[in-house]
């Protein structure tokens, strides 16, 4: 017997692959590992708006159903005091936490500030963060 004819049953008893094309990742699987990237950066106020012009920040706001305290980093545009924050997605649940949190907060320039919150919505929900004088929140 020849060494190819021993070879040919254990070549044919061996499981044969399959090819499968890979499975892409989900929306919130993409935003997840963006924001993995995003969010160190916007805590570290790196790439902070100057007070005009635009920026990222990190928005921290309580979860509607859970209260857990949530972080997002955001695109924003800053004027002076007030930071500006918006997306057309109707479906973004940073933007329903923010519309119900009565204590918002925003990394700017690497610090934690207390905001106040003014938010519509519409084909564009926009939300203008106020950043409190002192970062004192008023009772």
């Amino acid at each position: 017997m020849s060494m190819a004819t021993d070879l040919a049953p254990r070549l044919q008893a061996l499981p044969r692959p399959t090819l499968q094309a890979p499975s892409l990742p989900t929306k919130k699987q993409m935003f997840d590992r963006v924001n993995k990237v995003v969010a160190p950066i916007a805590r570290s106020g790196l790439a902070a708006p100057l007070p005009v012009g635009p920026g990222l920040v990190m928005l921290r706001t309580a979860g509607r159903r859970t209260g857990r305290r949530q972080e997002v980093p955001l695109l924003s545009m800053r004027i002076g005091h007030l930071v500006l924050v918006g997306t057309v997605r109707p479906t973004s649940h940073w933007f329903k936490n923010l519309s119900v949190d009565s204590a918002p907060e925003v990394w700017v320039d690497g610090k934690v500030r207390p905001v106040e919150a003014k938010v519509r919505t519409g084909p564009f929900n926009l939300a203008v963060l106020d950043l409190l004088p002192g970062g004192v929140r008023p009772s």
